[in-house]
């Protein structure tokens, strides 16, 4: 079984496959990259789920990522908001 099955289905059993036949229309957007600081993807752009289009999957510029200091805050706020 892939890494997609068991991290997202939590399950030793199926394969990505029959993960991604049940989400609907999914496609390749980055295969497996081995790379120096590990192993990433692989990438799937998600078109449909349960036979409902989505809108058409788009990478996000570098500039519109929460800075790590406005993540961490963030993570705060909703830490806090939590425990209340």
């Amino acid at each position: 079984m892939g890494l997609l099955g068991r991290r997202v289905l939590g399950s030793q059993q199926g394969s990505d496959g029959d993960f991604l036949a049940a989400i609907g229309g999914v496609e390749l957007h980055a295969p497996v990259k081995h790379t120096k600081d590990g192993t990433f993807g692989p990438v799937y752009a998600v078109k449909k789920v349960g036979g409902i289009e989505l809108p058409k999957p788009a990478l996000r510029e570098r500039i519109s990522y929460f800075t790590y200091k406005e993540s961490l805050h963030l993570w705060e706020e909703l830490t806090i908001k939590y425990k209340q």
